[in-house]
């Protein structure tokens, strides 16, 4: 039985990531990953097949955590760096360049709050 599920677990898994990469940014399908041991421990803490996660496994979960929240952060920087760069060299006068800046912030602050949710 585990030689048939298994592998079919492994499939739908894999393709299930190259699915979310069509709706997610990559920052968070890679955290996702990251997390995954974790969350399988927890999983298995509530079936009663595992024991509670240790310090060491906290202090990496906020070590994973902070990571992700840097990766988050610098890709916003590098996003609304480059949406200014091409405002700038269209000629795009100001005030809609700030419009279209906000607009992107609000797309990421709800993408991250969807992603956190």
């Amino acid at each position: 039985m585990l030689l048939v599920v298994s592998p079919i677990a492994g499939i739908v898994n894999n393709v299930s990531f190259f699915a979310a990469y069509h709706y997610w940014p990559m920052q968070i399908i890679a955290g996702t990953i990251l997390l995954q041991p974790y969350i399988s421990q927890v999983v298995g803490v509530l079936l009663g097949q595992d024991e509670i996660p240790g310090f060491r496994t906290g202090f990496g979960l906020a070590v994973i955590a902070v990571g992700i929240s840097i990766a988050s952060y610098g890709t916003k920087i590098k996003t609304t760096e480059e949406a200014n760069c091409i405002l700038r060299d269209d000629n795009v006068p100001e005030t809609i360049q700030l419009s279209l800046i906000e607009e992107m912030r609000s797309e990421h602050s709800e993408r991250d709050q969807r992603a956190h949710a």
